[in-house]
């Protein structure tokens, strides 16, 4: 099979130099120094790689070249439910990842990735799936040598962004009043329902004289308004 076919199978690319931003109060973590729970430098958070189909991060693309555990130099993929925020810094920290098991992950290539990589990083970090969360137990073998990952792949606590907000109790409470299914669900879904989108900036709210309010659209070039990426799914605009 002609490698660059096996690539195209996947539903992952690379946030910068795409047609994606972070959505409108996500952090942007590139840059970001990467560190154990001891405070110990692991690497640097490279870049972003993120479904397109989901709109959701998958993965964090950490350097290990700065490290203070004489790690390979090399880049490496960090499922983003393993990472979590620091509580103030801005820092991505790695509580439960050990030096070894970076160590022991493939080397990153932009050139090379596909589904492959991915089971193989999946199996460093404990070679489980999606059937875990079910209780069913560990992939069976000849499922670990699939070459195509769907939504099931993504269904474990590996890919969970929710725990990158673990150490920040007030980002996690914002995340969960600016989700349209809960605080506001009923209003916001009806909304959906009709037709129109709560969180699309074309959409604001005018107050009348009679204080009630109404929904108006904004003319707005669409190349001031790129598609966004964040690691919550639910707020995300539909365009």
């Amino acid at each position: 099979m002609d490698t660059s076919e096996n690539i195209r199978k996947t539903r992952l690319q690379k946030l910068t130099g795409s047609d994606f931003e972070m959505l409108d109060g996500e952090p942007d973590i590139r840059g970001w120094d990467v560190k154990d729970a001891a405070g110990k430098q692991l690497g640097e958070v490279e870049e972003l790689i993120f479904d397109y189909e989901s709109r959701k991060v998958r993965y964090l693309v950490v350097d290990l070249e700065d490290n203070d555990y004489e790690l390979d130099d090399k880049q490496v993929l960090v499922p983003i439910g393993i990472a979590e925020l620091h509580e103030s810094d801005d820092d991505v920290i790695l509580t439960a990842v050990t030096p070894a098991q970076l160590n022991a992950l493939p080397e990153y290539n932009e050139d090379r990735f596909d589904t492959e990589h991915e089971v193989s990083v999946r199996n460093v970090f404990g070679g489980l799936g999606g059937a875990a969360l079910n209780g069913e137990g560990p992939l069976e073998n000849k499922e670990a040598n699939q070459t195509v990952v769907d939504d099931d792949f993504y269904n474990h606590e590996h890919f969970n962004d929710q725990n990158l907000y673990r150490n920040r109790d007030h980002m996690a409470e914002l995340k969960s009043t600016t989700d349209p299914f809960q605080t506001e669900g009923q209003l916001n879904l009806e909304q959906w329902e009709t037709g129109v989108d709560p969180l699309d900036p074309r959409n604001t709210t005018e107050t009348t004289s009679d204080n009630s309010e109404t929904n108006t659209e904004k003319d707005i070039d669409d190349d001031d308004n790129p598609d966004k990426v964040g690691y919550d799914r639910d707020r995300i605009p539909i365009r």
